[in-house]
């Protein structure tokens, strides 16, 4: 979802955030983001948190397994970079149309925060041979 950010830059105030959307290509439906989007002097700080579950196989023991996440999401929105060779340039977002697209901004951080290996459980010791 696109958010017009025009009153949080001019007005200084807040913009609520509430959606839904999916990640179909790692099979993720029914990601719901809450939060708001609020001006800090010059720029915005978006606090977001995204809720969603994940259902999977298991990958020691092939068991499929639902998982829940909530993941947050936290960047500073910009409306222009001066230093673009900046070393934290990863925690901006920059909007020079004003416009932000939540659902791409939350997308990136999702991605990142899925664990490597999914498991049914911590101490699963995989297929059982017998």
């Amino acid at each position: 979802m696109v958010f017009d950010l025009k009153p949080v830059f001019s007005d200084k105030g807040a913009i609520p955030v509430d959606s839904t959307f999916a990640i179909p290509d790692i099979s993720i439906s029914g990601v719901h983001v809450t939060g708001v989007i609020k001006s800090r002097a010059t720029v915005a700080r978006c606090d977001l948190l995204c809720s969603f579950d994940k259902t999977a196989p298991c990958d020691r023991c092939g068991a499929v397994t639902t998982k829940h996440f909530d993941v947050p999401v936290r960047h500073t929105v910009v409306t222009a970079l001066h230093e673009p060779d900046h070393d934290d340039v990863d925690e901006f977002v920059v909007v020079p149309d004003l416009k932000a697209d939540i659902d791409e901004i939350s997308r990136e951080d999702i991605i990142l925060a899925m664990p490597y290996k999914f498991l049914c459980s911590e101490d699963c010791t995989g297929i059982a041979l017998n």
